[in-house]
């Protein structure tokens, strides 16, 4: 027996309507909630630690001058800073290991007394500050190396 023609559709159309139903609910949250808590997982945490003797070792030296000139101030401190660097270098360190990491210049006041409070402060000098760091690459020679700075 031959099926009519519209039932034959009905037929095809129920079972898009079904397929299109089937899809929906595989990909509506709730289903894909489900879906991934049933999914296998793998979480992993760590944590690590390294120990190792240190090889080097760092220091700062400075060099301060006081003069009542600024010109003559920057020249003793220049002139200590030299002889400082080259200790350094007869003492092993390489002149790439030795770097200036702060120069400052501060002016020095006198303040008035109590009695004159509206004499403003007056300049009686200045302060040079050169500041090294040295690297020293093989710490047993650390001391040596300090003391020739």
């Amino acid at each position: 027996m031959r099926v009519p023609r519209f039932v034959r559709e009905s037929r095809r159309l129920a079972a898009l309507v079904l397929a299109a139903l089937l899809v929906v609910g595989v990909a509506s949250p709730a289903a894909m909630a489900q879906v991934q808590a049933n999914a296998p997982t793998l979480s992993v945490t760590g944590m690590g630690t390294v120990t190792v003797a240190p090889d080097q070792a760092r220091a700062s030296l400075a060099v301060t001058t006081n003069d009542r000139l600024l010109a003559a101030a920057q020249e003793a401190n220049t002139a200590i800073t030299q002889k400082v660097m080259e200790a350094l270098l007869a003492s092993g360190v390489a002149r790439e290991d030795i770097q200036t990491t702060s120069f400052t210049v501060w002016p020095q006041y006198s303040y008035p007394s109590p009695e004159n409070p509206t004499q403003p402060p007056t300049i009686i000098g200045y302060q040079v500050r050169n500041e090294l760091t040295v690297t020293v690459k093989t710490i047993a020679n650390l001391g040596r190396v300090l003391d020739a700075g």
